[in-house]
């Protein structure tokens, strides 16, 4: 995933690599936090 990310930032389109489980609540609210932090919002999510 970590070289996926950097390809994509590579590319010219910023990126962000964050782990947690999706199954716990507060690393979800963690996740989106760190996002909206950054970025103001979610444009894209993908989970895998």
């Amino acid at each position: 995933m970590q070289k996926a990310c950097g390809d994509v930032n590579n590319c010219g389109v910023q990126s962000l690599l964050i782990q947690g489980d999706v199954s716990k609540e507060e690393d979800v609210v963690e996740m989106v936090n760190t996002v909206v932090d950054k970025w103001g919002s979610i444009d894209i999510l993908t989970v895998d």
